[in-house]
């Protein structure tokens, strides 16, 4: 997995942050704004969903990494291989019980917008079965992917069409190694995925329990 935007905000999320989206009306862009209230740290940087024509990507993502790099007072290099290892890294005490609740209840998991840059891998990976389900968006000033869509009907499936029974029982994903970035970066926090249902805390809050 390379440096990306995407990559990017996936780790603050797991830092604490909180994202906010507004339209500069001096540039048309889409920006992102992350906050963290428990020290006031701010970024603001390209929504990373939106592919902006003229806009280079990757001097975005080393501006990003840098502004981090100062919040954490660790030089550029350092706060990318934090980044890059720490966007997917579960919470502590999760354990997937496979029980695919995060793919059938997270409407985002079904019918929402892909990162370009995962786009790209697939691409070069040639995973079609994959692609043939996701729709390019183009706008004037930029272009979206949307996942996951019908292509013969153009509609968004009712549910990810990756999840699938598993040999030894439970559920999991089909496309395991080639599963979107928001996928891969699920959950970001303990209390938002048990709102959602998820099973991945159980065993650590029974233990906390006998406790």
């Amino acid at each position: 997995m390379r440096l990306s935007l995407s990559v990017l905000e996936k780790y603050l999320l797991k830092q604490g942050f909180e994202m906010s989206d507004h339209c500069d009306p001096h540039s048309g862009l889409v920006l992102s704004v992350a906050r963290r209230e428990a020290d006031g740290a701010e970024l603001t940087y390209p929504n990373p969903l939106y592919e902006f024509r003229g806009l280079d990507r990757d001097q975005c993502a080393l501006r990003l990494t840098e502004d981090m790099a100062r919040i954490w007072g660790v030089a550029p290099e350092v706060m990318a291989l934090k980044a890059l290892a720490g966007f997917d890294l579960p919470p502590t005490g999760f354990s997937c019980q496979f029980c695919g609740r995060c793919c059938e209840r997270l409407g985002d998991a079904s019918r929402g917008r892909i990162a370009p840059e995962q786009v790209r891998e697939w691409e070069a990976a040639g995973m079609t079965r994959i692609l043939r389900l996701v729709r390019r968006v183009e706008r004037p000033a930029y272009v979206f992917y949307e996942a996951w869509v019908n292509p013969r009907t153009g509609e968004f499936l009712k549910r990810c069409p990756w999840l699938m029974k598993l040999p030894g029982g439970g559920r999991g994903c089909a496309i395991h190694e080639h599963k979107p970035l928001k996928c891969r970066a699920y959950p970001h926090t303990a209390e938002g995925a048990q709102r959602q249902g998820c099973r991945g805390f159980d065993k650590a809050l029974a233990g906390a329990e006998e406790g």
